[in-house]
């Protein structure tokens, strides 16, 4: 089973993906594998993305690089479940989690989320 079934077969579960391989894949069957800029020059860079399209979950994907830590380095993916969050909710949960995460970032970029590709 491919990680966006794995993903389906949890309808009702916040999951979050650390695993780099697993949230690559994931972010391929959603269609955004080619949806992240080149790599940054800048030190601790990440940038996110969006995918609305799943049909269970809401997903944030994180690539992030240039980090000193090497297995600080790579994807994740929090799925939120559509079956407790609306779309609102999500955008909102999502925007917190940015705005927490992104002043501890020396570089960043974010995807559109209202792009009807996502």
């Amino acid at each position: 089973m491919n990680a966006y079934d794995r993903l389906a077969a949890r309808p009702d579960e916040f999951v979050k993906i650390l695993d780099n391989d697993e949230a690559q894949e994931l972010l391929v069957f959603c269609g955004l594998g080619g949806g992240f800029i080149a790599d940054s020059k800048r030190p601790r860079f990440v940038q996110y993305a969006t995918c609305n399209r799943h049909p269970t979950h809401w997903i944030l994907f994180g690539r992030y690089t240039n980090h000193p830590n090497p297995r600080d380095n790579g994807y994740t993916a929090t799925c939120l479940p559509k079956s407790k969050y609306n779309l609102e909710q999500a955008q909102a949960v999502i925007d917190r989690f940015i705005a927490i995460a992104m002043p501890n970032i020396e570089g960043g970029y974010r995807v559109d989320a209202n792009n009807p590709k996502n």
